[in-house]
């Protein structure tokens, strides 16, 4: 499991319907760790989302667990794999895309 301490500075959260007619949800966002490493994450989690579009809004510190396999970015609908292309190009994030596992708050 992958560790990472620090603000997260982009989020993209999606809700479409693709063409097979399945739901396709979920979030990318980028957490700047503190020594400057940047870490691209995935998650369909809606409480998941909530806490990072709560960091995200607030700019407090968080610590994320995500898993060290990184996700797929050939799977899902045509929207999902442009917008993680897109969102990792633009990014520079180095690392990913890993799946969020959990996140909780850090003391500034």
């Amino acid at each position: 499991m992958g560790e990472r301490t620090g603000i997260i500075t982009f989020l993209n959260v999606y809700d479409e319907i693709g063409p097979d007619g399945h739901p396709y949800s979920g979030c990318l966002a980028i957490i700047v760790a503190d020594n400057g490493g940047q870490t691209f994450l995935d998650t369909a989690s809606d409480r998941l989302i909530q806490a990072l579009e709560t960091f995200y809004a607030t700019k407090n510190r968080a610590t994320v667990d995500f898993s060290d396999a990184p996700v797929a970015v050939g799977t899902g609908s045509v929207l999902q794999k442009r917008q993680a292309g897109y969102t990792q190009a633009t990014s520079g994030a180095a690392d990913g895309p890993f799946t969020l596992r959990a996140i909780w708050s850090r003391p500034k």
